[in-house]
């Protein structure tokens, strides 16, 4: 939190000489007359801008990757395992295989069963399942067994792969009761789309703007076009050029 508070305030100080420089020589340009009282209305510009960023900052060093800009965030959740069930379908039945990840030369991994063979999605049958075990919520009972399903055909006969600008994408197998998803081609991560991050992410960005506009139309006293487009202006290079950096400086100190 201290790297918080730091950037914040070197952020704040950068702020008032940029909002008191930038809106005299602007308003001397443009308009008529600079706004009076510019000793105390850039300073509280550049605080309303510092509390935003202490709080963005605050929840980056209590929980790394919650916020971001918004062209990084990502609404992505993965979760790794290291051992899962294959099932395949042949003229048999169903079959459950066991493979485990195998780390191989030069960083290369592999899922493989015990007799040494990489899983493939097509081989003696198809495989039809991914079945992963999940730690309980209590500690005393055993892993839950979590269905993962592939795209099939109707007829359950033949994989079913999407078609995206022409290309084949590769399976996924969707849990079955859920809407998490494994990818045939990232074995070992199981997939989710949190919807909730998504809005979060889009509404504090947008608030960043709406604050900039704020800023500059109410405190520095800009005509309302002149801030809505020097807004636009500033959020960009604050969600381009300074954002990420502050947010990655207080990421590497709280995982690093």
């Amino acid at each position: 939190m201290l790297t918080a508070l730091l950037l914040t305030a070197m952020t704040a100080l950068a702020l008032v000489v940029l909002l008191w420089v930038g809106t005299a020589w602007a308003q001397g340009y443009f308009y008529e007359t600079t706004v009076e009282d510019l000793y105390w209305r850039a300073p509280a510009a550049a605080g309303s801008l510092a509390l935003l960023y202490l709080v963005w900052l605050g929840i980056e060093a209590r929980r790394p990757n919650t916020l971001d800009t918004l062209f990084r965030f990502s609404h992505e959740h993965s979760e790794e395992f290291d051992r899962f069930i294959s099932v395949r379908r042949n003229e048999e039945g169903e079959q459950e295989i066991v493979f485990e990840k195998r780390r191989l030369g030069g960083g290369r991994v592999e899922f493989r069963d015990e007799r040494g063979q990489p899983w493939a999605r097509s081989r003696s049958g198809m495989m039809v399942a991914i079945i992963v075990e999940e730690k309980s919520d209590d500690p005393s009972s055993p892993p839950v067994r979590r269905r993962f399903n592939a795209e099939l055909s109707p007829d359950g006969k033949t994989f079913a792969p999407r078609q995206a600008g022409g290309i084949t994408q590769p399976i996924r197998y969707f849990e079955e009761g859920g809407d998490r998803f494994i990818m045939e081609d990232q074995l070992g991560k199981i997939i989710s789309y949190r919807r909730g991050r998504l809005v979060a992410n889009v509404g504090f960005n947008l608030f960043h703007a709406v604050v900039w506009f704020l800023v500059l139309w109410l405190l520095l006293q800009f005509q309302w076009p002149h801030a809505l487009l020097g807004a636009a202006v500033c959020w960009l290079v604050m969600t381009l050029g300074v954002l990420p950096f502050l947010l990655d400086q207080v990421r590497a100190r709280v995982t690093g």
